[in-house]
């Protein structure tokens, strides 16, 4: 297990990050503390013990929003009630529409909230991450049934840090800090392409582009070399290409549960 909780080279990191970014650590701290004062408000169910039950010892799909999850629903259906599925953010009203329920969500609220919503009064855990450019959607979060908050800035009450940078990044470190035994990404391509189930309204194509650069590196950086988990990047055929360095490869065809 990973664990960039309370870790003080995480949060090295994320001053690197903000420094390139132009973020503002300040804001992040209290979007935050908003974060955390609405969810004890409006007595949302704090679910990182729930999460840890669920996910520790099983195989977790994680699910991106890159071009190449147009190819996987059939295999997510056919596996999603034999593994864990976390999906980030903007992915869940597709994997809804093919009757897909994740278990996890993992978003900043820039996505389609009425999805998250129906998903989660059908039991699926929401990992509300705050930061300051997502205050005003902070509201949304009591709403749901059961939810973590987490923040990229120090942790503190209920609010988690669990590593990551972008929706499908974070979503991995979610799964890895929970202690799945295999985790499995779906649709994580962080090539060049963004694709239909990534949503651009929000920023332009070459911010989009340099913050899934930074997630790569950071799942690279962090993932790769201390999980104890086994890491697979799910294609389509055997000569796919991934682009993930200490990911291995698996076909559709290759996964199996029991």
């Amino acid at each position: 297990m990973t664990s960039t909780h309370n870790d003080n080279r995480w949060y090295k990191m994320y001053c690197e990050i903000s420094s390139k970014f132009g973020y503002d650590i300040q804001a992040d701290t209290a979007s935050a503390q908003t974060l955390e004062r609405i969810l004890q408000d409006a007595d949302v169910a704090d679910a990182y013990h729930d999460l840890h039950s669920m996910i520790a010892g099983n195989t977790a799909f994680v699910i991106g929003a890159g071009p190449s999850l147009a190819g996987a629903f059939e295999t997510l259906a056919k596996h999603s009630d034999k593994a864990i599925i976390i999906a980030a953010d903007t992915t869940v009203k597709h994997l809804l529409k093919r009757g897909i329920i994740p278990h996890v969500i993992v978003s900043d609220l820039d996505g389609h909230i009425q999805s998250h919503i129906i998903a989660s009064k059908q039991g699926a855990i929401i990992a509300v991450h705050a930061h300051a450019d997502n205050t005003r959607m902070l509201h949304h979060a009591s709403k749901f049934n059961a939810c973590m908050g987490t923040t990229q800035t120090k942790p503190f009450g209920r609010m988690y840090n669990l590593g990551g940078f972008t929706d499908g990044d974070r979503a991995i470190f979610l799964a890895d800090h929970f202690g799945a035994s295999r985790i499995i990404l779906f649709g994580m391509d962080f090539g060049d392409e963004i694709g239909a189930y990534s949503d651009t309204a929000h920023t332009d194509h070459a911010t989009k582009m340099r913050k899934m650069q930074m997630g790569k590196k950071l799942v690279e950086r962090w993932i790769v070399k201390e999980s104890k988990a086994r890491l697979l990047v799910a294609v389509a055929k055997a000569e796919s290409n991934s682009t993930i360095q200490g990911f291995d490869k698996i076909t559709y065809k290759q996964i199996m549960l029991e």
